[in-house]
């Protein structure tokens, strides 16, 4: 009967922490996608308002001379997409934080991910090493039992001392 390798239980628990550790990582991965995509959506959406702002002011330049009434609109819509574009660059540093912290979490997760393989690789090759000493046990006995059985056999020839 074959011994039962004494760290059975440390090696199974490092295989499944080098699988979650493969699962948070493609999370985190996950995670750093969607956040590029939001702070890009979110740098298109400043840069498309500030396009629409822009050309508003162009086409107010043409237009030239205007009324009283015209001024006050212009100067309304001014002060309204002032505030859009504070709450746009405001939403874009959100934006930017987040993948930030997102890129943290999967340099984060690639640590722990390398550090799981590193622990269960060192169980493997104590495994290993065990395997082979139980190897060089048994084929020391098996020298040992050839010896004996070549010893009792000489043991039982004439003239060999033994009767």
């Amino acid at each position: 009967m074959a011994a039962a390798y004494p760290l059975q239980a440390a090696r199974e628990l490092r295989e499944a922490e080098v699988e979650e550790a493969k699962a948070a990582l493609g999370a985190a991965t996950q995670r750093l996608t969607e956040a590029a995509e939001a702070r890009a959506r979110e740098e298109a959406a400043l840069a498309a308002h500030e396009a629409g702002t822009q050309a508003f002011f162009e086409q107010e330049r043409a237009k030239g001379a205007r009324s009283v009434d015209a001024l006050l609109h212009a100067e309304a819509f001014t002060r309204r997409r002032r505030e859009e574009r504070e709450t746009l660059r405001a939403r874009l540093a959100a934006a930017q934080d987040a993948e930030r912290v997102a890129a943290v979490a999967l340099g984060e997760a690639r640590d722990a991910l390398a550090t799981a393989q590193a622990e269960a690789e060192a169980v493997e090759r104590h495994h290993g090493a065990w395997q082979a000493e139980r190897r060089r046990e048994a084929q020391r006995r098996e020298d040992d039992d050839a010896d004996d059985l070549a010893m009792a056999r000489f043991a039982g020839r004439p003239g060999s001392g033994g009767r």
